[in-house]
């Protein structure tokens, strides 16, 4: 399967999720006393609104870095590692790489919410486990398809949490919109109103 087909196919999972995810960041707002404030207090409401898109935004933001990591990770090794790799050494090297998967996924992971001249070279204690990260994904994979550590990549991270965060927002919004409350009548002014309505229908008309 090529990038275009795994990134497409990964992106009609995952945007639904997105908004989904978005949303749910945005369900606090159903909490009476918060809800009750925010309709009262414009101030309240403003607050949580960003709140919530910020957090959606965070969410979003982590969960597709690490989507997106892993995806090109596991398709470096299960496509392009295991495809190039014939002699024993290399299998040797591979088993090393699976045996540690999950911890290079994790340190791939982390370099990706870093942007790009920011990023460090090592996440991990163990130096070994970030050279296989390097030669996993930076080597294989972008000797492959793409070059790595560019701002191309960085930069649907950096976007992929405005679709939760809109999605939050628009939740809390419409939540909270105030309601609009018809003024109380006193008393008199109904029992007023009512003598008013009597007097003008014995009223003799002309």
């Amino acid at each position: 399967m090529g990038i275009p087909t795994l990134v497409c196919s990964a992106c009609v999972v995952l945007i639904p999720l997105a908004l989904l995810a978005g949303a749910v960041v945005g369900l606090p707002a159903l909490f009476p006393p918060l809800r009750s404030a925010a309709r009262s207090n414009p101030g309240v409401r403003k607050a949580l609104v960003i709140l919530a898109g910020l957090a959606a935004y965070a969410l979003g933001y982590a969960g597709w870095a690490f989507a997106y990591t892993n995806i090109n990770y596991n398709l470096a090794v299960e496509v392009y590692i295991e495809a190039d790799c014939r002699q024993e050494r290399c299998l040797r090297h591979l088993r090393d790489i699976y045996d540690n998967r999950d911890a290079i996924g994790t340190e791939l992971w982390q370099r990706m919410l870093v942007p790009p001249p920011l990023r460090g070279a090592c996440y991990s204690a163990d130096a070994n486990l970030c050279a296989l990260a390097d030669e996993t994904y930076w080597g294989a994979y972008a000797a492959h398809v793409s070059p790595g550590r560019t701002w191309g990549e960085y930069l649907s991270v950096l976007l992929s949490g405005l679709l939760p965060a809109a999605a939050a927002i628009v939740m809390v919004v419409r939540l909270t919109i105030p309601r609009k409350v018809e003024p109380l009548r006193t008393y008199e002014a109904l029992t007023g109103a009512a003598v008013h309505s009597d007097v003008m229908s014995r009223a003799p008309r002309s």
